[in-house]
């Protein structure tokens, strides 16, 4: 009984304490603070995950861009040190001519092949001395022949250093008109203002100039051991004709040098007139193109030049290349 009233007592004095407030008409909560709290939460979450989000869309969007921009500028840079090494091997191979010397065992070889044809020469020419009797014209051009021989035999051990001699005239003649000013002014044009499809145009305009500047160089190399033979037909009257079309041949070619050295004043000469005008970014091209043509016809003039002297010098020769030029035909002609 007494444990009964314990706890009813205490229960008493709660009810009387907050009974009260239970008729109370209005209980007054504020959880506006509180909503506005998480509202404002919430939306700085929101805030920061559209943000994060656009960073990462902004960051994907310009990752090939920026890929592609890498890959082009470093092909750029690429192109332009291969025009520059272009350019500067171009200026080499227009400017000087081969060294004869690395052609000295063949033409070695030449000159012992046609020394063992002296003492033959001597023979004819003594027997027409034999043959002549008294016809003083004869006679005269027995002498003539005579004469000839020793200056072929003169010209021909000689003609290494002749040879040599005219390179280097031809290198000094270009040292002295293609100043070391106009060097700089061409090897140090900047292309890294110009596009790709304009540097890819450099590189096939200097490249096709390359080509050709080779087929020069080979060729001056080659005839070295020619120009002894051009020599020994040439002072051999029946054979005067081959001697002619050697030496045309090698004129022509040497020609080639004198020609794109005033090619490449005037490409200078056009650079530093425009300045910093757009223009200047197409003289390169147009001026290495007119280079590279200029030089290809003049090779193909020398060659076809040949092809004709032969003929006429041969007419055995003649006779084959006109039958194959008409098999030739022919087969078109079927073919068509």
């Amino acid at each position: 009984m007494n444990y009964k009233i314990e706890i009813i007592i205490p229960l008493m004095l709660i009810l009387t304490i907050f009974l009260p407030y239970a008729h109370a008409d209005n209980i007054f909560i504020d959880l506006a603070g509180v909503i506005g709290a998480v509202n404002n939460n919430t939306n700085n979450t929101t805030q920061n995950m559209t943000n994060s989000t656009n960073l990462i869309d902004q960051t994907l969007n310009t990752i090939p861009t920026q890929i592609f921009d890498h890959f082009k500028t470093q092909t750029k840079n690429s192109i332009i040190q291969f025009n520059n090494s272009l350019l500067e091997l171009t200026i080499i191979l227009i400017s000087t001519n081969p060294d004869p010397n690395r052609m000295m065992p063949l033409w070695q070889i030449i000159i012992a092949i046609i020394s063992s044809l002296y003492l033959i020469i001597f023979l004819i020419t003594g027997l027409k001395f034999l043959t002549v009797g008294t016809n003083i014209t004869k006679r005269e051009e027995a002498k003539e022949s005579l004469k000839n021989n020793i200056l072929m035999i003169i010209a021909i051990n000689l003609s290494f250093l002749i040879y040599q001699l005219i390179l280097e005239l031809s290198t000094a003649i270009t040292f002295f008109i293609f100043t070391n000013q106009s060097q700089y002014i061409l090897t140090q044009t900047s292309q890294s203002g110009i596009g790709l499809i304009l540097l890819i145009a450099n590189s096939g305009a200097i490249t096709s100039t390359l080509i050709t500047l080779f087929i020069r160089y080979l060729f001056l190399l080659l005839s070295v051991p020619i120009f002894p033979i051009g020599i020994l037909f040439y002072l051999i009257p029946s054979l005067k004709g081959w001697g002619k079309m050697i030496f045309n041949l090698i004129g022509i070619i040497l020609s080639i040098q004198i020609i794109d050295i005033i090619l490449l004043i005037t490409i200078t000469h056009a650079i530093t007139s425009l300045g910093t005008s757009s223009s200047t970014d197409l003289i390169i091209p147009i001026g290495f193109i007119i280079i590279a043509i200029t030089n290809t016809i003049i090779i193909l003039y020398a060659i076809l030049k040949s092809i004709f002297t032969m003929m006429d010098n041969s007419k055995m020769l003649s006779m084959t290349i006109n039958t194959l030029i008409n098999v030739a035909t022919k087969i078109a002609i079927a073919g068509a």
